[in-house]
């Protein structure tokens, strides 16, 4: 046995002593042009670390690198490729990301910036790895862009035959390096992205994008957590003729595959997306996610078709389709299967939705022999309007089979099943109040001798408190900016607190996750102060203060998140007619009371999902209770004050009018 074990470690150390050795004459001729294949060998390896030996290999530009199988994994820091280069990974080849480095919160294993005809070829088993519970430590800083292969405005790449594992970001990244030249002539074929941390693959910018026989598995990390994601981040990129043909998307932590096109208006070049022959299984968010803008000059035109494909137990929607405007792009559907999609019984099969910020007509859907198993009890299609606007579902049509505990039923989409299935719901027109210009002041007389702990009001994307103080007299509060989720990772803010005057005070920066104390040791002026902070997509919440403040719900309405507690607002007298209206977003959801000036409890709804209209018309102070509700999950959600200057309170004393 000793024997054994010692002529396997000679063994061990032989090879890498051998597969180590560097081959200078070899790269002296491919230095001269006269070899067009390599080995990435001849530059050295290094157990430890052959950054240096396969930088050098790859910038030697020779048209074909072969990266040999060695007795142990390539272990390098981030690489830089080349142009009209072909990279051919051996059988068994591993090239693993070093261990403790990759710490800046970009870098990627394998980068392909501004370059053409490039190719990256795995044989059986070739892998390229990372450490995605690294980079989740305190040893870096987090971040969602340590890619496994990062691809920006660079043409004819093709990638194929490889497994990429465990990133920090993407497994593959399409994005952009240079305004308007997005990825051209790229094609992913027969590839595994498995466990990496944000998406198997983002798509950002494409120009004839073909990716087949791909397998999109296992994401967990940071949000969205998808199989695969087409993100444009600005008007000018584009997602023209993207083709997916024979892909899977499986146990992924969020949607299997996601289309968030919210950034795309109708300056953008028309998008063709098509989806031919691919999987969702055991996805844990939607099989399909459509995510579009919609509003004036917001839709971008085109298709997108899905023909032949079939979602399976998604924890979501099979189908979730949010803010498809009318006059937009086409969706179809063409012999797609929805089996056993929604875990939870609210969550319906095939589920169409707006936004509360959508202004235009949702629709231009079509459904062609699209089969929908289910065996809960429950809507096989829904249709939630989560503006004030009450806007129709319009032109969508086909024809969906239902098979429901071995019941076949067959359900005509048109107009009128539209129609009878989701009536309008027609809330007062009720006028908004701009509070901007008006003249306020407490509603009662308050003293800033003490300060005061108030429930928070989380105000996702920001906020503005509205504080009112007499000249000369302090002015303190605290301020608690937090984040949503990691996906959000948020920095300190710069504030804007601007004098009844518009002048501006200076105030520190907000901190991020932590309570930030504000002090003007003597106010310069009489009146209304607005404290402003900008905090992209997490909260910011009051927490303390010794003055009079409100929450300015505008431009629209209060964006909350996770607030629960009882806030305060005022009706003046005679106004003739207030109207609340609540809200929550996606699946998400808020349960919401009211009390009017006596005390009284007047108006309750629980599992608030679409939009929900509270009127009335008496005045004086009104007390709003939000809490949790009894199903669905507890998020975002929406409060609209309707008919008054739209100031949400702290308490009753502290309220302006």
């Amino acid at each position: 046995m000793k024997k054994t074990f010692a002529f396997l470690c000679l063994f061990l150390f032989f090879s890498l002593s051998v597969f180590g050795q560097s081959q200078p004459d070899k790269v002296a001729k491919v230095a001269a042009g006269q070899l067009k294949e390599a080995r990435a060998s001849w530059w050295g390896f290094d157990a430890n670390d052959s950054t240096k030996s396969l930088q050098a290999a790859i910038h030697s530009k020779v048209p074909k690198l072969i990266v040999d199988t060695m007795p142990t994994p390539w272990i390098t820091e981030p690489l830089q490729l080349v142009s009209d280069q072909e990279i051919v990974f051996e059988k068994g080849c591993v090239v693993q990301a070093k261990r403790g480095a990759f710490k800046d919160k970009y870098d990627s294993l394998f980068n392909i910036i501004l370059q053409k005809n490039v190719s990256l070829i795995g044989q059986e088993g070739a892998t390229l790895r990372m450490w995605i519970a690294d980079y989740h430590t305190d040893a870096y800083e987090k971040a969602e862009w340590r890619h496994g292969i990062n691809v920006k405005s660079s043409e004819n790449v093709t990638i194929q035959g490889l497994t990429i594992a465990d990133s920090g970001g993407d497994g593959i990244y399409l994005g952009v390096a240079q305004r308007g030249v997005p990825c051209k002539n790229v094609r992913i074929h027969n590839v595994v992205c498995d466990n990496n941390n944000r998406q198997g693959i983002s798509v950002i910018s494409a120009e004839n994008l073909l990716i087949e026989d791909t397998v999109m598995k296992n994401t967990a990390g940071t949000a969205p957590r998808a199989g695969i994601d087409f993100e444009p981040n600005h008007p000018s990129e584009v997602l023209i003729n993207c083709v997916m043909k024979n892909c899977v998307t499986e146990n992924n932590v969020g949607g299997g595959y996601i289309l968030h096109l919210l950034n795309f208006n109708r300056s953008t070049t028309p998008i063709s997306l098509r989806f031919e022959n691919c999987v969702s299984k055991n996805d844990k968010g939607s099989g399909f996610n459509f995510n579009f803008s919609n509003g004036s000059g917001a839709a971008v035109g085109g298709s997108i078709d899905v023909v032949n494909c079939r979602f399976e137990r998604s924890g979501q929607s099979g189908l979730s389709i949010r803010g498809k405007q009318v006059d937009g792009n086409s969706l179809s559907f063409e012999n797609v299967v929805v089996d056993e999609c929604g875990e939870k019984p609210e969550v319906l099969p095939i589920a169409i939705s707006s936004r509360n910020a959508d202004q235009l007509p949702l629709g231009n859907i079509q459904f062609r022999s699209v089969r929908v198993i289910d065996s809960k009890d429950r809507p096989f299609f829904g249709y939630k309007d989560f503006t004030r606007l009450n806007l129709p579902l319009e032109a969508v049509t086909g024809e969906i089979v239902l098979e429901r505990n071995g019941q076949t039923t067959t359900h005509r989409i048109d107009d009128a099943w539209i129609d009878k299935n989701f009536p309008r719901r027609i809330f007062k027109q009720i006028p908004a109040v701009d509070p901007t210009n008006l003249k306020l002041v407490p509603l009662q007389a308050a003293t800033t001798d003490v300060d005061r702990t108030v429930t928070p009001l989380r105000s996702r994307n920001g906020g503005e408190f509205w504080f009112y103080a007499e000249k000369g007299s302090p002015l303190r509060f605290t301020v608690r900016q937090g984040q949503v989720s990691a996906r959000f990772p948020g920095k300190e803010e710069s504030v804007k607190f601007v004098a009844p005057s518009g002048k501006r005070v200076a105030l520190p920066k907000l901190k991020l996750n932590e309570d930030t104390d504000y002090l003007v040791k003597a106010a310069p002026e009489t009146g209304v102060y607005r404290f402003q902070a900008d905090v992209g997509r997490n909260w910011v919440a009051l927490k303390k203060t010794n003055c009079p403040v409100v929450l300015a719900a505008i431009p629209r309405e209060a964006h909350l998140f996770t607030t629960r507690g009882e806030f305060y607002f005022y009706v003046p007298e005679g106004t003739k007619e207030f109207g609340l209206r609540f809200c929550g977003e996606g699946s998400e959801r808020v349960k919401a009371t009211v009390f009017d000036p006596s005390g009284a409890q007047v108006w309750m709804q629980d599992n608030i999902e679409e939009m929900t209209a509270f009127d009335a018309t008496i005045s004086g102070v009104w007390k709003i209770k939000l809490d949790r509700p009894a199903i669905g999950t507890f998020e975002d959600f929406f409060v609209t004050i309707l008919g008054i200057p739209p100031l949400l309170g702290f308490a009753p004393e502290l309220l302006l009018k």
